[in-house]
C-alpha cells in the first residue's frame, strides 16, 4: 500500500485479483489489449478472464460467468456492450465484487434512453455497496504495483525500449478525458518524470473526479497531482480533497477546459459533464493554491519542476540575465502571477557580478531601468 492511512479506494487502486468481463484472444482489440497490457506490466495477482465463447485465453482459463470463478474478486474491469453491462454488475455485486471499471460506452455521453441505463448504474452502487469506475473510461494505471487496468497504449510494455526516469518525485494524474490523461502521461514520460497513478474517470456513474483526487492526495507515492477536468459533479468530496491538499503542502496543477460555450458543449456530449461557472471553478482554484494552465505542454513542464525541485518558501523572487530586455520581461511576468521582485542589496549584486561578470549589466539594468544595450 502506498497511502497514510487506509482509504476506501485502496483495493480499487491495489487490488490482488482482476476479473475482465468479456476479454478477448484478438489483441487488437480493446478487450484484448485489457489482458495483454495487464499480463506485460507483470501484475502479480490473479487474472481471471470472463467471456463464454473461450475455454482459455492466453494459458489462462477463461470462465463463463463471474459465478463460475468461485473466487473473491477486487476488480472487475467490463467491456461488454451496453445493454448487458447492468446484469453482468448486478452478478458482481452478488458474488461480492469489490470494484468495477466499466470501459464499454454508449451510456448519458449518447443521450436519450442510454441516460436511464447510466442512472441504473449509480442505483446498482448505491444499493450494494459496490464503487464503479466509469462508464466510458479507459481505466487506471498504477505504475509503481505494475497494474496496467486499461487498453492505452501508453503502457504497453517494449523490450526494445529502457525507460527514462529522471525524477524521484512522482507525478499522479487524474483526467476526465482518457484520451488526455494518458497523453499527459505519455509526454510526462518522454521528459523522465515519474508516475504513481493515471486514472481516467469517464462518465462518472459512481466514483468521481472527487474521490480519485483525494485518493492521490492521501497517496505517499504521489508528490504532485495533475487534474484534467472539464466539469466537477462531486463537488463536496472535490472540495474536501482540495482543503486536504492544502493542508498536506501536497502541490496541485489543474487544466480546466469547458471555458467557452462550444467548449461546455463538447464536454457534455464527451461524457455528460456539465462544465460550466468558469469564475466558479477560478474562484475555487486560487483559494485552495492550484496551479492553473491552459496548455497541456506547460502543465507537464510545471510538473517537471515540482518534481525536480523544492517547493518555494515565499513570494520573492529575483531575476537574473545577460539581458536588461529580458530581465524587465522576466519581471513583468513575475509580478504578474502575484509574486515579489524585491531590489537587490549592493553587496548581492556584487557577488553575483564576481561569481559571473557577463552578469553584472543585467542586474544594473534591472535595478536602474536604463537601457543595457542587451
Amino acid at each position: 500500500m502506498t497511502v497514510t492511512r487506509p482509504h476506501p479506494l485502496d483495493s480499487f487502486f491495489n487490488p490482488s485479483s482482476i476479473a475482465i468481463i468479456g476479454a478477448s484472444r484478438d489483441v487488437t482489440k480493446i478487450p484484448g489489449l485489457l489482458l495483454s497490457f495487464l499480463r506485460k506490466n507483470k501484475f502479480s495477482g490473479a487474472i481471471y478472464p470472463v467471456n463464454p465463447n473461450y475455454p482459455d485465453i492466453d494459458g489462462l482459463a477463461c470462465y463463463p460467468t463471474i459465478e463460475a470463478i468461485g473466487q473473491p474478486i477486487d476488480l472487475a474491469i467490463v467491456i461488454i456492450p451496453a445493454r448487458v453491462v447492468l446484469g453482468a454488475l448486478e452478478d458482481c455485486a452478488k458474488f461480492g465484487v469489490r470494484h468495477a471499471i466499466i470501459i464499454s460506452s454508449g451510456f448519458a455521453e449518447e443521450g436519450g434512453d442510454s441516460i436511464a441505463m447510466q442512472d441504473a448504474i449509480a442505483a446498482l452502487a448505491k444499493r450494494t455497496g459496490m464503487r464503479i469506475s466509469g462508464p466510458n473510461a479507459e481505466g487506471y494505471y498504477n505504475k509503481i504495483a505494475g497494474i496496467a487496468a486499461t487498453f492505452s497504449p501508453t503502457v504497453d510494455v517494449r523490450p526494445d525500449q529502457i525507460p527514462l526516469v529522471a525524477t524521484t518525485k512522482r507525478i499522479g494524474i487524474v483526467a476526465q478525458s482518457g484520451g488526455i490523461g494518458f497523453a499527459i502521461y505519455n509526454r510526462a514520460k518522454s521528459l523522465g518524470i515519474a508516475l504513481s497513478t493515471v486514472i481516467s474517470t469517464g462518465n462518472e456513474s459512481d466514483l468521481g473526479a472527487g474521490e480519485f483526487f483525494d485518493y492521490m492526495v492521501q497517496d505517499t507515492a504521489t508528490d504532485v497531482i495533475l487534474l484534467f477536468i472539464e466539469g466537477i459533479r462531486d463537488v463536496d468530496k472535490f472540495l474536501a480533497a482540495a482543503r486536504k491538499a492544502a493542508e498536506f503542502g501536497k502541490p496541485v496543477i489543474v487544466v480546466k477546459v469547458g471555458r467557452s460555450g462550444a467548449g461546455e458543449r463538447a464536454a457534455a456530449s464527451h461524457t455528460a459533464s456539465m462544465a460550466g461557472w468558469t469564475a466558479a471553478y477560478d474562484a475555487v482554484f486560487a483559494r485552495h493554491g492550484f496551479i492553473v494552465s491552459n496548455d497541456l505542454d506547460e502543465a507537464v513542464t510545471i510538473a517537471a519542476v515540482l518534481t525536480t525541485s523544492p517547493l518555494p518558501k515565499g513570494d520573492r523572487v529575483a531575476v537574473v540575465t545577460v539581458s536588461g530586455g529580458a530581465g524587465i520581461w522576466g519581471a513583468d511576468a513575475v509580478s504578474a502571477q502575484g509574486l515579489q521582485v524585491p531590489e537587490l542589496s549592493d553587496g548581492v549584486q556584487a557577488t553575483i557580478s564576481r561569481t559571473d561578470p557577463v552578469l553584472r549589466v543585467a542586474v544594473q539594468s534591472d535595478r536602474y531601468h536604463g537601457p543595457s544595450g542587451a
